[in-house]
C-alpha cells in the first residue's frame, strides 16, 4: 500500500484539535456519574424536606379540635378528615390522635372519621 499523500494527511492543528476533543469527551464521560450522584442526593434531600413539611401540615390540621357547639361546618370537618387521610397516604411517622368531636361531626356529615 502506498503512503498517504500530503493532501490526505491531517494537519498538525487538526490532530491537536482531535486529541483535545477526545480528551475533553473522556473527562466528561468520567465525571458524569459523579454529577449524577450529587444531583440525585440533592433531589432526595429536597423531597424528604417537602414530605416532612406536608406531614407536619397534615398532622396540625388533622388533630384540630372540633367544637361541640356551635355546629362546625361540613367544610371544616372535611378539612380535618381529609388532612388525616393525607397523613396516612403519605405514611407519615408517629401517631395521629383522633381529635375530640371528629367522630360525632363526621358521622353527622357522613364523612370518614378514621
Amino acid at each position: 500500500m502506498a503512503a498517504a499523500s500530503d493532501a490526505q494527511r491531517m494537519t498538525r492543528g487538526a490532530r491537536h484539535a482531535f486529541l483535545t476533543l477526545a480528551v475533553a469527551l473522556l473527562l466528561v464521560m468520567a465525571a458524569s456519574p459523579v454529577f449524577t450522584v450529587v444531583y440525585a442526593n440533592s433531589t432526595a434531600g429536597q423531597l424528604r424536606t417537602q414530605l416532612q413539611a406536608a406531614c407536619g401540615f397534615a398532622h396540625d390540621l388533622g388533630t384540630a379540635t372540633l367544637p361541640a357547639s356551635p355546629r362546625p361546618s361540613r367544610f371544616g370537618v372535611s378539612l380535618v378528615a381529609d388532612a388525616r387521610a393525607q397523613w396516612r397516604a403519605l405514611r407519615c411517622p408517629g401517631d395521629l390522635p383522633v381529635p375530640p368531636g371528629l367522630a360525632r361531626w363526621a358521622a353527622y356529615y357522613h364523612l370518614e372519621a378514621s
